[in-house]
């Protein structure tokens, strides 16, 4: 499974993003380590090749252990092979900052 990134700037965050295929399922699983409070931070992340696109845009939201919930923001997957991340709300706590995760699966 391969996926072209574009460049995309990072403002005091780090984020893992795990692209897999086992050839019928596409899964994009989205980690995202934040203390900077990105409020309304939206990342382009890249582009899937031809062929592991979905069919239709999907969006998953992104939830935090910490914090519970999924309206931290989300992880989207165009139907044009383009991923991006949002950032929402405020992702700062007193210990550091939270951990976000979502996952994005679709069949090819």
């Amino acid at each position: 499974m391969q996926i072209n990134v574009k460049g995309w700037k990072t403002v005091q965050t780090t984020a893992r993003f795990t692209v897999k295929s086992n050839g019928r399922m596409v899964s994009i699983r989205c980690n995202q380590q934040s203390n900077s409070g990105d409020v309304g931070t939206e990342y382009t992340l890249g582009t899937l090749i031809s062929g592991y696109r979905p069919q239709y845009t999907i969006t998953v939201p992104l939830e935090s252990i910490a914090g519970g919930g999924g309206n931290y923001g989300y992880i989207r997957c165009y139907a044009n092979g383009g991923i991006k991340l949002k950032i929402s709300r405020s992702t700062y706590s007193s210990s550091g900052g939270l951990t976000l995760y979502g996952t994005v699966e679709f069949g090819i």
